[in-house]
């Protein structure tokens, strides 16, 4: 985004106001430190599952996942939204930088899915036989591989209908297919989820709100600060208030119309879940656009966005941290359990910062980003 104008030869200059949620490479650190905040409610959802469950402390444990419950889909909104970000910002870019996109999205696919797999080892024991892992990481892969061709090709207001297009047919799908064979439940199960052991974030509902996000980032991209503190704002209420009418609808309602309207609808996600959590992620990107300007809060905004930044590598380090080490230690339950997810945070946002400064995001491909692919006449257009 260019935030510095340039006045024409001859005319006066005026005050050019710097907004401060674009840092000096030309990354919007509102977006990086959103994704950061977010990576701490998945740290704190899977901290009450390896810590609180096993002890028995059931109360503990269901009042953090219920906490951290938006965490997933505010992940796909700021994944799509920088995507769309990306393409209204640095549009003469966006094109050759495809490439990229595609890459990551392989790498999540492929290698990454397998080095998660592995620190659910000794999680996946202790559920018994027939657990179906299908990560969000999966999910954001393949919505990284299709979605850059999408913004290219479609409006926004076009990908907000194809969005909601794939998460009503997701729905309908969901209960109208009833496969016996095997591979034909397992389609279903990824494509558009399945009640399962395990955890499955289905392919298709989450594609659909990753390209709605994508609209979302490039109104952003277009205003100004202060108008899109407005956007941000009045795009957050109305999320908030759908998702809460919605909800409260839902308790009266059974079968299918309670589980669309339920906003704690995550597997697969319901509209009222994936609505309200949209909500609460536009919310907090509003919060920290604010404190961008507040110098008392430019730490914290700081500190959030090296979590951001390096949120892949944190996001596979957390599940080590959790899934292995505090499922295996089985800490006794203690009064003194905030000290144990701080010290958690901590050792992660060393690690995050360590991983920054060596630049480590660079090994997170699959080699697509050589000359020989960039020559791919589709990754040129």
């Amino acid at each position: 985004m260019n935030v510095h104008a340039r006045p024409v030869d001859g005319a006066a200059r005026k005050p050019v106001s710097i907004d401060r949620s674009i840092d000096s490479n030309g990354r919007a650190l509102t977006i990086d430190a959103a994704r950061g905040c977010a990576m701490l409610l998945v740290c704190f959802s899977h901290f009450g599952i390896t810590y609180f469950a096993p002890v028995g402390a059931l109360t503990h444990a269901y009042f953090v996942m219920y906490m951290a419950l938006p965490a997933t889909a505010m992940f796909i909104m700021l994944s799509g939204l920088t995507l769309g970000f990306l393409r209204q910002s640095s549009a003469e870019r966006f094109n050759p930088q495809r490439l990229k996109f595609v890459d990551r999205g392989l790498f999540l696919l492929l290698p990454a899915h397998f080095i998660i797999l592995a620190a659910h080892y000794w999680v996946g024991l202790s559920i018994g036989p027939d657990t179906h892992w299908l990560f969000i990481t999966d999910a954001i892969g393949v919505c990284l591989v299709l979605g850059p061709f999408l913004v290219a090709g479609a409006s926004g207001g076009a990908r907000v209908a194809i969005g909601v297009a794939l998460i009503t047919f997701s729905w309908c799908l969901y209960f109208g297919w009833s496969p016996v064979a095997h591979y034909a439940q397992l389609c279903k199960a990824i494509l558009v989820g399945e009640w399962s052991k395990g955890a499955v974030f289905a392919i298709v509902p989450w594609l659909g709100a990753f390209l709605i996000a994508t609209a979302i980032g490039e109104q952003f991209a277009l205003r100004s600060r202060e108008d899109r503190l407005r956007f941000l704002g009045g795009t957050a209420a109305s999320c908030l208030l759908v998702g809460a009418i919605a909800h409260l609808i839902s308790h009266g309602q059974s079968g299918l119309l309670s589980r669309v309207l339920s906003a704690g609808q995550k597997y697969p996600p319901s509209p009222a879940h994936i609505v309200a959590s949209f909500g609460v992620g536009l919310a907090m990107l509003a919060v920290l656009e604010i404190a961008s300007e507040l110098r008392v809060a430019r730490g914290a905004l700081l500190t959030a966005a090296v979590l951001g930044r390096s949120s892949l590598f944190v996001f596979i380090l957390q599940y080590y941290v959790y899934y292995v080490a505090f499922f295996l230690l089985k800490l006794p339950m203690s009064e003194l359990w905030p000290l144990y997810y701080s010290g958690s945070i901590v050792l992660m946002y060393v690690a995050a910062r360590m991983w920054e400064l060596k630049r480590g995001n660079v090994y997170f491909t699959v080699g697509l980003k050589s000359r020989a692919f960039a020559r791919v006449p589709i990754f040129q257009r």
